[in-house]
């Protein structure tokens, strides 16, 4: 998510009791065809970079046995002078369905990885980690470290208030050479796609005082997903 830009300046959650096995922001599995989008805020220092994302769940296949699900995750923004360093990216993910639920985390599971960057034609990659390990660390969550908050958060979006749990914790991702190290604060709420509803996260990199915060926050979802890479099959 933020590794352009970094060149380019040179640089689980469980609704039951008990900690959290795992901060993965996308769980649980929506119906085919639901969509969820995501107003993304990213502050580097000063500058102030708006993203969207969407997760759209896009068809149904077979990998070696398994009942898969189709997941794509776009990533665009409609600010000019963000589209040079944070072009649009379209992730499409081939995840079998026994890997979607509560405390678990689909997509560092994908059997088949497809990256697309602006005009480029999709690539394919063994995992979303090897494609593009900081966008990997930051949707994983947080992974250690993790506490479940004593009380609910409120979230206000197009259809009311949601009441959602709080979960923390710490995740780390590398780029290049450089360690970065994500705290995050992930609502979650079942009745959502995903269960995911927002994550506050601050991303430090070792040995250098560049701050980096982002906040990812659930704005509207649908039924009427429509594949923007249905060429793309296992």
């Amino acid at each position: 998510m933020f590794s352009s830009l970094i060149l380019a300046l040179g640089l689980t959650l469980s609704f039951a009791d008990g900690e959290p096995q795992t901060g993965a922001l996308f769980q649980t599995l929506p119906e085919d065809g639901v969509w969820a989008k995501y107003d993304v805020a990213v502050k580097i220092d000063s500058q102030e970079i708006p993203l969207q994302w969407n997760a759209r769940m896009v068809g149904k296949a077979f990998h070696e046995g398994k009942a898969c699900r189709i997941l794509e995750l776009e990533q665009t923004t409609a600010d000019p002078a963000s589209i040079v360093q944070f072009p649009p990216v379209l992730w499409r993910l081939v995840i079998p369905e026994s890997e979607f639920g509560t405390d678990k985390n689909p997509l560092s599971k994908a059997v088949k990885v497809w990256r697309k960057e602006g005009d480029e034609e999709a690539g394919s990659h063994a995992s979303m980690k090897d494609a593009d390990s900081l966008f990997a660390g930051f949707a994983n969550g947080p992974m250690t470290d993790l506490k479940r908050g004593a009380d609910k958060a409120t979230h206000s979006w197009q259809r009311g208030d949601l009441k959602c749990e709080v979960i923390t914790g710490t995740g780390e991702a590398m780029l290049n050479t450089a360690k970065f190290t994500l705290t995050h604060r992930v609502l979650r709420e079942k009745s959502v796609p995903f269960g995911f509803v927002s994550t506050d996260a601050v991303l430090s990199i070792e040995g250098q005082a560049t701050k980096i915060t982002a906040k990812v926050s659930l704005v509207d979802s649908g039924k009427d997903a429509v594949a923007k890479l249905p060429q793309l099959l296992p």
